[in-house]
């Protein structure tokens, strides 16, 4: 290890301009101090002195002077610089002004239970995970940081084989037919959002347990448990015979009969269908739910009131406001902060049957075609929902617009909790209005009548 005369002289030789000094708060996360060079014997001395009220699970206000003694063993010149400006990094322990370890530095931890395993007979290992980066090189044999002229590919083309760009729409084409009912979209979507888990309890009614989507459960993977060999003894009227021109179930090969009504399950995963035409958007008063530029809707936590008119508006109870939690309306994003850094969103990413496919709505839709007529050529019934008039039969979401996360289904809307024809609250306003109006006037006359008929 190098001596402290030893360490400033190689700063001085190597053109360091800057220190930095590193340490971690309570959950982890590097933090740094920065030292210009006319710091750097202070720093290296052991004297620096920072804020700790100000870091992640550290001290009141009241205990905020911290100290950083540097481990000269950890010295390290970072191998790009800003023109003649290089900077250098010392990893730190945290001291009390008073001179004591401080007992929430993980470093300080961690040497604890190093001790403590020593004293029972134990040698403990401990070592950083390993990482590295590669840099292109100049002719001259310096890293660079630019990248070189590899050109960038996206996540996103090797897992969906989709290139995400701004100003297109994209969202999910769900095909209920090869649902496995496995739940790894919902999981995934909890991992990647940091979402609680729910559903500790055995609910009496269903194998799903999550039920239904909430503030904290955005992706939900419906079970539909349809035992009863009775429920299509009049199958001519009631089935969802949607094409008309073939016979329901008549060539189902021996692997599909789980398709034949009464004897079934089916699985849907059920989602936010980022419509549109948002009737949550239309309602919101405050602006904090946006479209992104992936034609997404998205809720600005930040802007968010809790108003729960949203809620409301919503024709699919999709969104709805976190009252035990935040008490902020929250719903899928699609996962926004994955889009916009090329990657597939973590819920199709994760489905083992491709059950939920990403891409832009319109090459999803001509997806949906194709298998919506390979499955009405084998006698299912097969139709799309939310496909703004595509293949919808039984339905209508002209109202909305479509929904740029649409379905394939193989029963009535009814079935998957879905509404046959979805409306936005907004299109009653002009009825609204005029229904009120027609009422005060209504009220006014007989006001008047009364009034009239008292002064006779």
């Amino acid at each position: 290890m190098a001596t402290k005369e030893e360490l400033l002289e190689r700063l001085r030789s190597e053109n360091v301009r800057s220190l930095r000094l590193q340490f971690t708060d309570i959950t982890g996360v590097i933090k740094s101090v920065e030292v210009p060079a006319s710091q750097f014997a202070k720093a290296v001395d052991g004297e620096m002195v920072f804020d700790g009220s100000s870091i992640e699970g550290f001290v009141r206000i009241e205990e905020s002077d911290m100290i950083l003694k540097p481990d000269l063993a950890t010295f390290a010149v970072y191998p790009w610089a800003d023109g003649d400006a290089r900077v250098a990094r010392l990893i730190c322990d945290v001291y009390t002004a008073d001179g004591r370890p401080f007992e929430g530095d993980p470093r300080h931890v961690l040497r604890r239970q190093v001790e403590a395993a020593a004293a029972m007979g134990y040698r403990m290992v401990a070592a950083a995970e390993a990482e590295f980066f590669l840099f292109y090189r100049t002719p001259e044999g310096a890293p660079t940081r630019d990248g070189g002229p590899v050109p960038i590919v996206q996540e996103a083309q090797r897992t969906a084989g989709v290139t995400i760009t701004p100003g297109r729409a994209y969202g999910f084409f769900t095909d209920t037919t090869i649902c496995i009912g496995c739940k790894a979209c919902e999981v995934a979507c909890k991992q990647w959002n940091n979402l609680p888990a729910e559903g500790f309890h055995f609910s009496g009614t269903s194998y799903d347990n999550t039920r239904a989507l909430s503030a904290t459960t955005w992706r939900h993977v419906r079970f539909i448990e349809q035992f009863d060999p009775e429920r299509f003894t009049d199958l001519p009227g009631e089935s969802p015979d949607l094409a008309g021109s073939f016979e329901p179930w008549g060539n189902l090969t021996t692997s599909e009969q789980w398709a034949v009504p009464g004897q079934r399950w089916i699985f849907m995963s059920d989602v936010c269908k980022h419509c549109v035409n948002a009737p949550c958007l239309e309602a919101c008063p405050t602006g904090s739910i946006i479209r992104t530029e992936y034609d997404t809707v998205y809720v600005q936590q930040d802007v968010c009131n809790g108003c729960g008119y949203c809620q409301a508006a919503c024709p699919f109870a999709v969104i709805e406001v976190d009252k035990e939690g935040t008490g902020k309306a929250h719903k899928c994003t699609l996962c926004y902060d994955r889009l916009k850094d090329g990657l597939e969103p973590a819920c199709a990413k994760a489905c083992p049957t491709d059950s939920i496919q990403f891409g832009p709505v319109d090459e999803l839709l001509e997806r949906a075609r194709v298998r919506v007529a390979e499955l009405r050529e084998r006698g299912v019934p097969a139709y799309l929902y939310g496909s703004g008039g595509v293949l919808e039969e039984g339905c209508d979401t002209s109202d909305l617009g479509g929904l740029n996360c649409f379905f394939l289904l193989i029963d009535r809307p009814e079935v998957y909790n879905l509404p046959p024809v979805a409306k936005r609250p907004s299109t009653n306003t002009a009825t609204g209005l005029a229904a009120g109006a027609l009422a005060a006037t209504v009220l006014a006359g007989a006001a008047f009548l009364a009034y009239a008929s008292e002064r006779r």
